[in-house]
């Protein structure tokens, strides 16, 4: 009897966990804050995907485009690449860390610095339904000047 509900288990398991995989594209909407304590707002647009890891946590991989807004005379945007390990809460809620590998785009009227940095922080989401999540966190950037900044993202997933 134990031996035939093993596989059972396993299958039950295996559809939970793929039940949360997915492609997504989100919208966000964030308040970035530098050094100089000027806050500036800015849009931002992912592509991701979200994958099992393991039988409790999942992953997210996504390309993200942010427009920082004009700190210390630049115009800050970048494009990143960033890992999401994410912890659920319940079924429809979760924590999250965020790693990113950034590309800056750094322009003032006098100089171009465009460099390579990285990001970091945490966000919580919520899923509305099973297409619609909404996010918020909060991440520190490495830029021409320190930043950080609170989000809120709002995601299609399919």
């Amino acid at each position: 009897m134990k031996k035939s509900l093993l596989p059972l288990a396993l299958l039950a398991i295996s559809c939970a966990s793929q039940a949360e995989e997915g492609y997504y594209f989100g919208l966000g909407y964030n308040i970035s804050t530098s050094d100089q304590n000027d806050s500036k707002t800015g849009l931002s647009a992912s592509f991701g995907h979200t994958f099992p890891l393991g039988s409790t946590f999942m992953m997210s991989s996504e390309w993200l485009y942010t427009d920082l807004g004009k700190h210390n005379d630049y115009e800050l945007s970048s494009i990143a690449w960033n890992l999401k390990p994410s912890l659920p809460l319940s079924e429809t809620m979760h924590i999250a860390g965020v790693f990113g590998t950034n590309y800056y785009f750094q322009e003032s009227s006098t100089d171009k610095d465009n460099k390579f940095g990285i990001s970091y922080g945490a966000e919580i989401g919520l899923r509305l339904t099973q297409n619609i999540a909404v996010n918020t966190g909060y991440k520190i950037f490495d830029a021409k000047s320190e930043l950080s900044s609170m989000y809120a993202e709002f995601q299609l997933r399919f």
